[in-house]
């Protein structure tokens, strides 16, 4: 679809801009300057990975961009829908008259955001993992906007949004050439929001800098307090939102002379109050607040109208920290990480094979994460013995990498040439260093083997979306015949399942080829284990499986 879109774009392009001087940036360094002050005590980047074009034209620079999508049909219909409603008219005279400081720019400053294309892609892609491509329409808040990119993409989604922030001329006009709403409102300490005409349901803040207080001599930074983030969560609870409704932040991370981590209090406090966080990427999330106050600590949904109310969570969420597949995790990601790291600045996001979505999991440094060493515990803890595991659309092979690491026979199937590519890479490499043996993993180009396998296997998918409908999805579930046993994730099994009627459907059609549903995980972000009807497997989970359930799991009826 991306390449087929691409081609159209060409036509009636304006004559091409003769080629400007490229400014690189490492994913890695998260940006926290709004108005380029103090921008040369900034690091230098020594790992170049991203090339900004901000004078590039407009149609060929999403052309260029929009390629990277070429296996990832969903996020490039949001893209091309954001590109499709600029007028180039407007990019053109926002490159005129920004031209001497998009010629020559600091790679941390503002000026890198006028590169339209990248951010738009960028942000596609964020927006979709934060489920906001999904659902009904929202009003949303975007406290911090910056130069709007999230903003517009959401709003090409059929969201209403207003964006606040300090007066950034660079940022006032983007947002002026994407035609989002930017309010000059600074978010200060302690100082309620003013009103702006419309209450909303959903409210972000993502890599805020507000929350800096001052910069001190020794290199350290004074941030806000958990009572100043209460007083502005509640000034926003209160005034700004209607019920039930959201708020999503991704910190920024607060940064002193040892170095930088999310704010570790903040994190606790909103844990206590019925947030969902991810400790690792500084996420939080207050889901359905159903009433204008902040709740005490503990406080439970029932006391009282209103509040946040706590969320249901699993009684044992967290993976064993001695588990042997924590370290051997943590091992496979570093080895990836700069392997891969590598591969994207010598051959670019589509030869080798990380697109966009791959690019933008490496800025956040890592790619063998929490999910894949809690799949390999389940593996090891909680089910039966298999002869082998088959990764169905494994993308870069981190959990095949992971499972042959941990001494298993794998077969990774993944039908993107580019992607086997990079799985085969990782592969010679961890050989290379003796982390995999030899032989240990079969890679394959299609979404999952094709013919009878050799011994018992079990089918694994934490992300097997590969088509957008039912009808498409039920034409491929005759696939997973060969196997005697899958562990999926429902709501990302062979399309995007996020309503249970969906996820209803998907059991209906594997029960419809064979297997029946045994047990829901919780960890590795909810898992459902699968085995085939005729089969007793429950069997080899007894004895000293029988404390199954304290270790994150429910037996599934029926």
């Amino acid at each position: 679809m991306a390449a087929a879109i691409r081609g159209d774009r060409a036509e009636g392009a304006s004559p091409p801009v003769p080629p400007k001087p490229e400014r690189r940036l490492s994913l890695a360094l998260r940006d926290d300057v709004q108005s380029g002050k103090a921008l040369a005590s900034l690091p230098k980047v020594a790992e170049p990975m991203v090339t900004f074009k901000p004078l590039s034209d407009f149609r060929e620079r999403a052309a260029e961009v929009g390629v990277a999508f070429a296996a990832d049909p969903q996020t490039a219909e949001i893209y091309w829908r954001v590109i499709d409603a600029i007028d180039p008219g407007r990019v053109a005279g926002l490159q005129e008259k920004y031209r001497a400081e998009l010629t020559d720019f600091h790679p941390a400053g503002e000026f890198k955001y006028a590169d339209l294309p990248y951010w738009i892609a960028h942000k596609a892609v964020y927006v979709r993992e934060i489920g906001l491509d999904r659902g009904p329409p929202r009003t949303i808040l975007d406290i911090g906007m910056g130069a709007g990119h999230f903003a517009a993409v959401c709003q090409a989604l059929g969201h209403t949004v207003v964006g606040t922030d300090i007066a950034v001329p660079v940022y006032d006009d983007i947002c002026a050439a994407l035609s989002v709403d930017r309010r000059i409102e600074p978010t200060k300490r302690r100082e309620p929001l003013p009103g702006l005409g419309v209450k909303f349901d959903f409210v972000t803040v993502i890599w805020q800098v507000f929350h800096i207080v001052s910069y001190l001599p020794d290199g350290n930074r004074e941030h806000w307090s958990t009572d100043d983030w209460r007083f502005f969560l509640k000034d926003i609870i209160e005034h700004h939102m209607r019920f039930p409704g959201v708020i999503f932040i991704e910190l920024n991370a607060n940064k002193n002379a040892k170095g930088e981590s999310f704010d570790a209090s903040l994190m606790e406090w909103s844990l206590e109050r019925g947030a969902r966080i991810d400790e690792t990427r500084g996420r939080i999330l207050f889901d359905k607040i159903s009433g204008p106050r902040v709740p005490r600590k503990g406080q439970k949904a029932a006391e009282g109208a209103g509040g946040i109310p706590p969320l249901a969570r699993p009684a044992t969420p967290r993976l064993d920290p001695r588990h042997p597949s924590v370290d051997l995790a943590k091992r496979l990601d570093a080895e990836l990480t700069v392997l891969h790291r590598g591969r994207l600045a010598e051959l670019g996001p589509t030869a080798s094979g990380l697109y966009v979505h791959y690019q933008t999991i490496l800025e956040r440094g890592s790619l063998v994460g929490r999910r894949e060493a809690e799949a390999l515990y389940l593996i090891d803890a909680d089910l039966p013995a298999y002869d082998a595991y088959a990764v169905l659309r494994a993308g870069l092979g981190e959990l095949a990498l992971l499972l042959a690491a941990g001494g298993r026979k794998v077969i990774a199937c993944e039908p993107d040439l580019h992607r086997r590519t990079a799985i085969c890479a990782g592969l010679n490499h961890l050989e290379h260093i003796g982390l995999i043996s030899p032989g240990a993993l079969t890679v394959l180009p299609t979404l999952a083997p094709q013919g009878p396998l050799e011994g018992r296997v079990l089918g694994m998918g934490l992300d097997v979306v590969h088509v957008r409908d039912e009808a498409a999805a039920a034409a491929l579930m005759a696939q997973m015949r060969v196997f005697d046993a899958l562990l999926v994730d429902l709501r990302l099994f062979l399309r995007f399942r996020e309503q249970p009627q969906d996820k209803a459907l998907a059991v209906a059609g594997l029960q419809g080829v064979g297997f029946e549903r045994r047990r829901d995980f919780v960890l590795a972000g909810g898992l459902a284990w699968f085995s085939r009807a005729e089969t007793q497997l429950l069997e080899a989970v007894g004895g000293e499986r029988a404390g199954l359930e304290d270790r994150g799991t429910q037996a599934v009826n029926g």
